[in-house]
């Protein structure tokens, strides 16, 4: 699953959105993805879900998309930007989820690359900074958000 997230300086949404990767986790409840997104749903952030298996349906309240591509293609269209790229998904599977980061990467204007706790892949991440994204690895993007009270 992936998300993306975005605020402005007088803290309200944008249209910018937060994209999750997580294959089948989101209609899991009591997850620790769960549990994120719904947090930072309720932080005022737009949550973007990304899941070839739960694709066409509505989660959180939004579309869900097979790929990133797709939802890129959507947010492009409606004029947003994808801010950050929250990934919940083994170690292992990070290469082609990097792929897909890099190909949406400038459509989107995407700055982060999150991998949640527990995850990282460091040739990936050195790719991905390489490209001129910030990268956060193995950090629970909620609980970084309540450490800095952002």
């Amino acid at each position: 699953m992936s998300a993306t997230i975005h605020k402005t300086a007088d803290n309200t949404a944008q249209t910018h959105d937060l994209t999750s990767r997580a294959e089948g986790a989101v209609q899991q409840n009591g997850t620790m993805m769960e549990a994120v997104t719904q947090y930072m749903q309720q932080q005022g952030y737009r949550i973007i879900p990304v899941n070839p298996l739960a694709a066409g349906k509505t989660i959180l309240g939004e579309p869900c998309y097979a790929t990133l591509m797709e939802a890129a293609a959507a947010i492009a269209a409606q004029g947003g930007e994808i801010d950050i790229v929250n990934v919940f998904r083994r170690s292992e599977d990070i290469p082609p989820v990097l792929e897909q980061v890099l190909a949406i990467k400038d459509q989107v204007k995407l700055k982060v690359w999150w991998l949640q706790q527990g995850i990282s892949h460091a040739a990936s991440e050195q790719a991905a900074s390489a490209a001129g994204l910030e990268v956060v690895s193995d950090a629970c993007i909620k609980t970084e958000h309540c450490s800095a009270n952002l």
